[in-house]
């Protein structure tokens, strides 16, 4: 091969590579532009976003801290509770011995064996008997002049004070009011009669004499029993007490008899009586001779 030949074989090939160089570096420029656009954007996008991006992360950290104490309350709330829920439940719990104490007391009194001590509490009850008088334990609303408040299941050494006032609709005001015992032994439930004290109108509540009884079902009377060393307030009953005032006796008649005095006709102007002759002396005139 000759030196042109040479020659125009090296310009075609380096025309070649030129042709080709080219448009590499063209794409070369167009990507790093695109990628220097991409980070300028970025870039951009960064500032104008920071700004809500922050707040809006302040918020949920606010809204986190609402929640974690409100969780806090809650736990608290629930511990509270939980408490609450123990101490009722020991309170039932000793509520519950309690009351199975009583009960064995209750039975042991029942089978005749003494308890030896009074349950806690305002124990005991008063009924009211009226005529004829029995051992019931019922409670009669009903009496007559004379009746009798039977006391039950009271502590020992109880005394009260036992009162009685008219009450509605007949009113009357305080009638009677004493201070007793009413109990020697422990108590011992319904079944414990502990005393028995009675009570009539002719004596401790004659006052009712001067109250206007119901025409049908008389008097009506509230008794109050006051333990004095009992808790809580007094036992109480209200009654009627139907009784009539006595007869008015009938008034005393006294009867006068008189007897006429007879006499005998002895002649003209005498009369011989029981005291001797009678001779008329004149219109309206006699005179008693002796006989």
């Amino acid at each position: 091969m000759s030196a042109r030949s040479t020659r125009a074989a090296a310009a075609g090939s380096l025309a070649l590579a030129l042709a080709l160089a080219l448009p590499a570096a063209a794409f070369a420029d167009d990507d790093r532009g695109r990628d220097q656009g991409s980070s300028e954007r970025a870039e951009d996008r960064g500032r104008s976003g920071s700004a809500p991006h922050g707040s809006a992360g302040k918020d949920r950290d606010a809204r986190e801290d609402d929640k974690d104490r409100d969780a806090r309350e809650d736990d608290k709330d629930r511990d509270r509770e939980d408490g609450e829920d123990r101490k009722a439940r020991e309170d039932d719990r000793e509520a519950g011995k309690d009351r199975k104490a009583g009960a064995a007391k209750d039975g042991e009194r029942s089978e005749g064996r003494p308890a030896g001590k009074d349950p806690r509490g305002n124990n005991g009850t008063v009924k009211i008997d009226g005529e004829a008088f029995d051992d019931g334990r019922g409670n009669e609303p009903h009496v007559g002049c004379t009746f009798q408040v039977d006391f039950y299941g009271f502590d020992a050494g109880d005394t009260a004070t036992i009162t009685f006032t008219g009450h509605a609709p007949t009113g009357g005001g305080l009638l009677h009011t004493e201070s007793r015992t009413i109990s020697t032994d422990a108590a011992g439930g319904g079944q414990d009669r502990d005393a028995t004290f009675t009570y009539s109108v002719a004596d401790q509540l004659s006052e009712l004499r001067a109250v206007t009884p119901h025409p049908k079902q008389g008097w009506h009377v509230k008794l109050a029993v006051d333990v004095d060393s009992a808790p809580g307030g007094a036992k109480q009953k209200v009654f009627w007490i139907d009784c009539p005032a006595p007869a008015a006796a009938a008034p005393t008649t006294t009867t006068t008899t008189t007897t006429p005095t007879t006499g005998t006709t002895l002649g003209a102007g005498t009369t011989e009586s029981p005291a001797g002759p009678v001779t008329s002396q004149g219109a309206g005139t006699a005179t008693v001779l002796p006989a």
